[in-house]
């Protein structure tokens, strides 16, 4: 209700120390203060933590929100499926012309992702929020006459327009809709908005995972500082066939520790973000299937016992390393093909599939 106008503000404020604003028709952003008065015009501001999908026309459709507003309700049904689906919470909202879903980031967001970025900077992070919304955008219908607008998923920072704010174009308010979306295109006064109570909002957190694919799908459309190569070859996507094929064969007699601690788990953990236990089943289910694989093994004139408890202690061991790694700010990537032929030549009749006789090393 408008009385919890203030509680929402003041939850607003709490999200972000930082917090700008822009009232009614100014273009400058300024500083909150205990004196601001936002009053029943176009208010906007953008919390740190907060991802926002803003759904509108395409450019050069007919300019009614009338018309559009059956695509927009379908594109928004969509869009809403998808985030369920990734098991991101949302807040719902009639934007005063379409619709916005509003996404609230774990207030550590910041130090979650920043171990993966290729550099810390602010706007390092603006593109890590934009890159999740192309990210799920990727899997919204395009045959309808909206999209996202794009001036969201930009690098800059963008005012996104505050609940209970007058859109002048339309001469609608925009509003929370907790009870779902209106079947026709709604119509609301000032003194029908409804504010969302504060207790209720969801943070997100994203997995490793869903942060390694959204890094390095804006790295791919964005120009960044020079990357090393081994990560190149892996958001190109050449290595990472390599390891997959790997990860499939049940023929791999030797060099089995060394593809575990160089190639299979750093690429398992920095590559997939998977957490360690996934990393040790993956491993484990791997291990079993090859050849020989708890029996002793010839190395010099001794004969090492290398059974699934000594290859799995590496899994454990490396991993652990990885995530020291992590928190030092290294990410450390596999070694591409190439570089693992070329330092390790012995194993190549095996990784080729061809006969061999070679010992584990």
């Amino acid at each position: 209700m408008l009385k919890n106008r203030k509680r929402w503000i003041e939850w607003l404020i709490k999200q972000d120390k930082n917090l700008k604003f822009q009232i009614g028709e100014r273009k400058d952003w300024l500083d909150y203060n205990e004196n601001m008065v936002l009053h029943f015009g176009s208010n906007r501001t953008l919390c740190h933590n907060e991802i926002v999908f803003d759904i509108d026309w395409k450019p050069n459709n007919v300019n009614s929100p009338k018309r559009i507003y059956p695509h927009a309700l379908r594109q928004a049904i969509y869009l809403e499926q998808v985030l369920k689906g990734f098991g991101i919470p949302f807040i719902r909202c009639f934007s005063g012309r379409l619709f916005h879903y509003h996404i609230f980031l774990v207030p550590e967001w910041k130090e979650l992702i920043k171990p993966f970025l290729p550099e810390d900077s602010e706007d390092m992070y603006r593109m890590f929020k934009a890159g999740i919304i192309q990210y799920v955008e990727k899997y919204l219908t395009k045959d309808v006459y909206c999209d996202i607008d794009k001036g969201i998923v930009s690098a800059k920072r963008h005012m996104i327009r505050m609940i209970g704010s007058l859109n002048s174009k339309t001469n609608n308010y925009k509003n929370y809709l907790p009870d779902g979306l209106p079947k026709y295109y709604p119509n609301f006064n000032y003194e029908d908005i409804v504010y969302p109570d504060p207790k209720c909002i969801e943070f997100w957190k994203p997995s490793k995972l869903i942060i390694v694919n959204v890094i390095s799908s804006f790295i791919e459309r964005n120009t960044i500082p020079k990357q090393p190569s081994a990560y190149i070859s892996y958001r190109n996507g050449s290595s990472i066939k390599w390891i997959e094929d790997i990860l499939r064969r049940n023929d791999i007699s030797d060099g089995r520790s060394r593809l575990l601690g160089l190639v299979i788990v750093p690429y398992l953990k920095n590559i997939k973000g998977l957490d360690n236990e996934s990393v040790v089943n993956i491993c484990r289910d791997w291990l079993r299937r090859q050849p020989n694989l708890n029996k002793n093994q010839k190395k010099g004139n001794k004969s090492v016992s290398k059974n699934e408890k000594f290859y799995l202690c590496i899994v454990k061991s490396c991993a652990k390393c990885l995530d020291k790694k992590l928190k030092e700010g290294q990410t450390i990537y596999p070694q591409s093909e190439e570089k693992f032929k070329n330092i390790n030549k012995d194993l190549l009749p095996i990784l080729d599939n061809k006969k061999n006789d070679s010992r584990e090393g």
